[in-house]
């Protein structure tokens, strides 16, 4: 009897390491040969105080960490990112960083690629843009450069204002080189009561930044790019665990997307790239 439980127990615990090993293998390959290119639309909303009442319902498409590199397979999700989002007819398109993703003897022919392909994009309110942490190793300049030679509206602790009538909405851009004296400065030189939207690459400093912004929006944590079973995510990118979603500190409300691309490893494993439309609305 004692022979037979063991064999039983033998052969589940070879059927159970069988089926593991099964699901390892078919995780590993949906993580670097399927999700990566698996691009979704996903749709939020927003309640703000205060909205003026002609940027009420706008529609918003916010990508970001697109990490272009001279890989086919980049350039063809980058081309169907613009493509989604232009499906959406946004009012306004955010773009927040990581256009390109490391530096190589290609990076000036990536560069302009990148620009190539963000001036596809369409939105009667404007396409507004901030670096990320890789535009620095790059040289933001150039890229900065290249975003501008193609119509895109880059904020480097800038601001813009958009007018509606006599409504108004400022866009506010963070530069990744952060120190939070920008922000006040800024913030100095808003109309006294103006909506503000704070576009930050790492949502970090959108948190730092203190109070003054009605929303701010930011990318960088890739969602943590593999989120693991009964884990989480496999690493966070943030100091305040952001991840991705809403997360509000201390009264600041930060919304952070998981992008588009990835960075150090071509691989994504449930959190697949995403364009964001987002639709704010007057509370």
């Amino acid at each position: 009897m004692r022979k037979k439980i063991m064999r039983i127990l033998k052969k589940s615990l070879a059927i159970f390491l069988l089926l593991f090993l099964f699901g390892f293998v078919q995780g590993c390959w949906h993580a670097v040969f399927v999700e990566p290119d698996q691009l979704v639309l996903v749709k939020e909303s927003a309640e703000i105080p205060g909205l003026p009442e002609a940027f009420d319902g706008w529609k918003i498409a916010i990508l970001s960490d697109l990490h272009l590199t001279t890989n086919p397979d980049d350039l063809s999700l980058f081309r169907r990112a613009v493509a989604l989002a232009n499906e959406q007819k946004p009012d306004v398109i955010f773009l927040l960083g990581d256009f390109v993703d490391r530096k190589t003897k290609e990076s000036a022919a990536v560069i302009a690629q990148a620009g190539r392909e963000l001036a596809k994009l369409h939105a009667p309110g404007g396409r507004f843009a901030v670096m990320g942490n890789h535009e620095r190793k790059l040289g933001a300049r150039r890229v900065e450069k290249a975003l501008r030679e193609n119509g895109i509206t880059v904020l480097r602790n800038e601001m813009e204002t958009l007018r509606r009538g006599a409504d108004a909405l400022v866009i506010a851009g963070l530069d990744e080189e952060y120190y939070p004296d920008y922000w006040l400065r800024m913030l100095r030189k808003a109309e006294p009561g103006a909506t503000v939207f704070l576009l930050a690459h790492v949502p970090d400093h959108a948190v730092e930044s203190r109070n003054g912004f009605a929303l701010a929006f930011s990318g960088h944590t890739h969602g943590g790019q593999i989120m693991l079973p009964l884990y989480g995510p496999a690493k966070v990118y943030s100091d305040y665990g952001i991840v991705r979603g809403f997360s509000e500190h201390s009264g600041r409300k930060v919304y952070t997307t998981s992008g588009i691309g990835t960075s150090l490893l071509r691989i994504r494993y449930g959190v697949p790239p995403e364009v964001v439309l987002m639709t704010i609305k007057r509370k």
